[in-house]
């Protein structure tokens, strides 16, 4: 697990001043070329609920992909290799909490990536960000 499970750390981001959990990994999309990709959980605004990114470190730029007031403003689109957003749930709205964003985010032993919403739901990904359980 150590080869593959490089490092945890955390990311500022830009426009809204948080911070979000990320992982780097070596070879996440399994095309054997051994570059290492970042893992990013955190919010989309625009959909109220957690979004998980994973981009190539080598090459990081641009924006999300938002519209409408949630654009980001003379920034390009996005680098990510994939970005997949997790629904805003009725769980979310009883609790009173305005977004649902992804919160903690980590690989399980069977090389899952397992991310954890504020409601407390567990999303689990395959690493080509094929949800497989919600729990």
């Amino acid at each position: 697990m150590e080869d593959f499970y490089r490092r945890n750390f955390q990311v500022m981001h830009k426009d809204e001043g948080n911070i979000l959990p990320a992982l780097v990994i070596r070879d996440i999309n399994g095309d054997g070329d051994g570059r290492e990709e970042m893992i990013v959980c955190g919010i989309n605004n625009e959909y109220r609920g957690g979004c998980l990114i994973v981009f190539d470190t080598g090459k990081i730029s641009g924006s999300s992909p938002q519209s409408g007031e949630f654009a980001c403003e003379g920034l390009g689109a996005g680098s990510e290799l994939y970005y997949v957003t997790v629904p805003y749930t009725d769980v979310s709205e009883a609790m009173g909490n305005r977004v649902d964003g992804l919160r903690y985010i980590g690989i399980t032993e069977n090389k899952w990536i397992r991310v954890t919403a504020g409601t407390d739901l567990i999303y689990e990904f395959e690493f080509d960000l094929k949800c497989v359980q919600i729990s």
